[in-house]
């Protein structure tokens, strides 16, 4: 089966790679960092936000985050960067159940991540 070329086949614009880079970033840092330290703050209080061991620890776990995803967003182009967030919201067609279920995974497994990085990071007090 040929595979029908589209927009994201086309060569990208070092605009185009960096607002890529931009959307990546944004959008695995709110599903992966944000959220998770939410829900674990949400149940663990206010001690949370003044521990610093959990806010060193947390911030370069997001640098790392962020900045693993801004790179392979920006060699990805910003088309298949969509490409990939249209699947991982389960809107890309045609639908790839596989790709989504994969992009899942890694999305809840560095979410895991950040609870564990925060969790340890609290007990080093």
């Amino acid at each position: 089966m040929r595979r029908v070329p589209n927009e994201s086949d086309q060569p990208s614009s070092l605009l185009d790679r960096v607002v890529a880079a931009l959307i990546g970033s944004i959008s695995v840092g709110l599903t992966v960092v944000a959220i998770p330290l939410w829900i674990w703050a949400s149940f663990w209080g206010v001690r949370f936000y003044t521990t610093s061991n959990v806010i060193t620890g947390v911030l370069a776990w997001v640098c790392i985050v962020t900045i693993s995803t801004a790179v392979v967003s920006f060699v990805l182009g910003s088309g298949r960067t969509i490409d990939l967030l249209s699947h991982l919201w389960q809107t890309g067609q045609p639908p790839n159940p596989g790709l989504t279920a994969k992009l899942w995974m890694g999305l809840i497994g560095l979410a895991v991540i950040t609870i564990v990085v925060a969790v340890k990071s609290d007990v080093a007090l």
